[in-house]
């Protein structure tokens, strides 16, 4: 693959280099870490930002995600004994972000109508009340689906 993808962002044009290129199978890999461990959200600070994090006790995908979409990684205190301690990874800058999910999305499963409602409502220059809207979306989106009904669809 290409090392660098041009996104559109619905009103500005952005570009995204990989820091490294994504090997043919890690789209794949990293859309079943997201389907299982993964969150996206949104969150406000002077305009909407998407966000993606993953915590894993088997650092190695989360490793690779960072070396090639950039973001950042924390580990996390353990809490009790029996826990293994923990990695986070938080991906946070826009176009790293819609290029993450851009080559998962045709891999996605079940957090597949979250990714799809990312993308058609989604916009950097979208009002506080509609990035709310979005954000509460996502959020009942992912009680459903942690009471058991799967994902649940707009």
């Amino acid at each position: 693959r290409e090392a660098r993808l041009e996104i559109s962002l619905k009103s500005t044009d952005a570009p995204f280099t990989y820091r490294r290129a994504l090997k043919e199978f890690e789209a794949p890999y990293f859309a079943g870490y997201f389907d299982g461990d993964g969150c996206l959200s949104i969150w406000f600070k002077k305009n909407w930002h998407p966000r993606i994090t993953f915590a894993q006790t088997q650092p190695d995908a989360l490793i690779e995600l960072h070396a090639i979409y950039g973001g950042a990684l924390f580990a996390e205190r353990v809490r009790a004994a029996q826990h293994r301690p923990q990695l986070r990874y938080q991906l946070a800058q826009r176009v790293a972000v819609f290029a993450l999910l851009r080559d998962m999305r045709p891999f996605v499963v079940e957090k597949r109508g979250q990714v799809e409602l990312l993308f058609e409502q989604y916009r950097v220059d979208m009002s506080f009340y509609d990035g709310k809207w979005l954000k509460d979306q996502l959020s009942e989106m992912k009680q459903y689906a942690m009471a058991g009904g799967g994902e649940k669809l707009t």
